[in-house]
């Protein structure tokens, strides 16, 4: 142990005249804790979220997307299978997209149609794992659909015994048979203000026994629909055919095959699923696609996977132009930034707190300084150089941050594990999660220790600059 390390300690330990300095060393080293836990803590949380974002998202979405930048697109058959074929992809699925308007007896919305292939759903789309009412195959096999069940009670949610308000059967399509007129209720708050539109009237001619295809429907969005597994609903697309008096929109009824929860509100309450099939006959687009979707064994790999991709592609342009291809990093960049953006507000803003801190470590050593005039005037006269005294001062302040910065690296850390061990339970139906997030990244609680030394070195230079001009005439002038 040097020399200017073995003063800076017994300076630090010895406090005898003037215990006012120790105990703003005190604080100081209390502050810059404090800060480093602080920090740890809100980064976890927050890096916490954007884990269980991102894990939702590479749930939800394909991994690897092929479409074009306007448009659909034909000619699809024979690229999907040597798509398949390829290393680490798992599957991959054509689909059709369309923006239409769903609405049952109650209420209507405005949602996504996405037409997927009913042979890939559960290994592209993962919708089978995100179901949690109906059953996957019902959307191919609409026929097996099971009717809503009622009791004397109310309604009951697909026989779990949970009643809903008893009247009017909620959930069902508005049927008119000819000759009948039926009522249909104004959608909530139209009665207040008067601009409440009503759903449109749909003419049951087929019979109750008529089979409708199926549609998968988010767990948001049936709460705002009031529907239940069976019910009948209408899809209405704006894409329709000229009439005398101007564009028809098309209509259709689809029966309640499933209800599937994400987590993700905005896919829960906007996104519906139909085969693919019966979205293009819907649309009447023959059999166009919006683009084919791949999943792979492992989301990372994108980078190894992109490369054959991008190769079948050009060799495929010849019969199918415009074809681009996108990762989940690139579908996803918006909101990857921002989150990257908040984290690094939030990072500046909390770094605030060891920057106060630091001024505590100046002001302690300032005093330090001024108190040990004779001992510095001593070394000096000892021989000891400027730069030697100056490294004294400087051993002090970055011992002060280095046991600070060790305190609040183990109290942060212990805390994330708390939080991660016993949990803090979260409004579901704001959050979406029932617990609060934790994750500690390596990266973060090192990049969170050394801006803690940084400050506290910064903190250092002028103290011991001060210390190092000191001339040994004027330390002993006044002894």
């Amino acid at each position: 142990m040097v020399y200017e390390t073995i003063i800076a300690l017994r300076y630090l330990g010895s406090r005898k005249k003037n215990h006012f300095i120790s105990v703003i060393t005190v604080i100081s080293c209390a502050g810059v804790s404090i800060g480093v836990w602080a920090l740890i803590v809100v980064i976890a949380v927050m890096a916490g979220f954007e884990g269980d974002l991102r894990s939702k998202i590479l749930e939800t979405y394909a991994h690897l997307l092929v479409d074009r930048p306007r448009g659909n697109f034909s000619g699809y058959a024979e690229l999907v299978p040597q798509l398949e074929q390829l290393e680490h992809v798992q599957g991959a699925s054509p689909f059709l997209r369309t923006e239409v308007m769903i609405s049952s007896s109650i209420n209507l919305a405005g949602v996504a149609l996405k037409g997927i292939d009913g042979r890939h759903a559960g290994v592209v789309n993962r919708l089978d794992s995100a179901l949690v009412e109906g059953r996957l195959e019902h959307l191919a096999a609409p026929e097996k659909i099971p009717r809503p069940s009622f009791s004397s009670s109310g309604l009951s949610r697909g026989g779990s015994g949970e009643p809903e308000p008893v009247g009017t059967p909620l959930g069902a399509v508005a049927v008119v048979q000819p000759g009948e007129l039926a009522r249909q209720a104004p959608a909530p708050d139209a009665a207040e203000d008067g601009a409440g539109l009503m759903p449109p009237l749909t003419f049951d001619t087929a019979g109750p026994d008529r089979v409708l295809p199926g549609l998968l429907i988010g767990a948001e969005l049936k709460k705002s629909l009031l529907v239940l597994v069976g019910d009948e609903v209408s899809i209405v697309s704006p894409l329709g055919d000229l009439g005398p008096s101007g564009p028809i929109p098309r209509t259709r009824t689809f029966r309640v095959a499933g209800v599937f929860f994400t987590g993700m509100y905005e896919y829960d309450s906007k996104m519906v699923y139909a085969t693919l099939g019966e979205t293009q006959r819907f649309l009447g687009i023959g059999d166009e696609v919006s683009g084919i979707e791949l999943r792979l064994d492992e989301p990372e790999r994108t980078d190894v996977v992109a490369p054959r991709v991008s190769a079948l592609l050009t060799r495929a342009r010849q019969n199918l132009p415009e074809l681009r291809l996108r990762d989940w990093k690139a579908l996803n960049s918006s909101l990857f930034s921002a989150l990257l953006l908040e984290k690094i507000a939030m990072f500046v803003i909390l770094t605030l707190v060891t920057i106060v801190a630091s001024f505590n470590i100046v002001a302690s050593l300032i005093m330090v300084v001024l108190e040990k005039k004779k001992e510095v005037a001593i070394l000096k006269a000892l021989g000891t150089t400027d730069r030697g005294i100056a490294r004294i001062f400087m051993t002090e302040g970055m011992l002060i941050g280095l046991v600070g910065m060790v305190l609040g690296v183990l109290g942060g850390v212990a805390t994330c594990l708390l939080i991660s061990r016993f949990g803090i339970p979260l409004d579901q139906d704001v959050y979406y999660i029932d617990r609060l997030p934790v994750e500690l990244r390596a990266l973060d609680i090192g990049l969170i220790a050394l801006s803690a030394l940084l400050i506290s070195f910064l903190a250092t230079l002028y103290p011991s600059r001060l210390a190092a001009r000191l001339l040994p005439a004027e330390g002993l002038r006044h002894e």
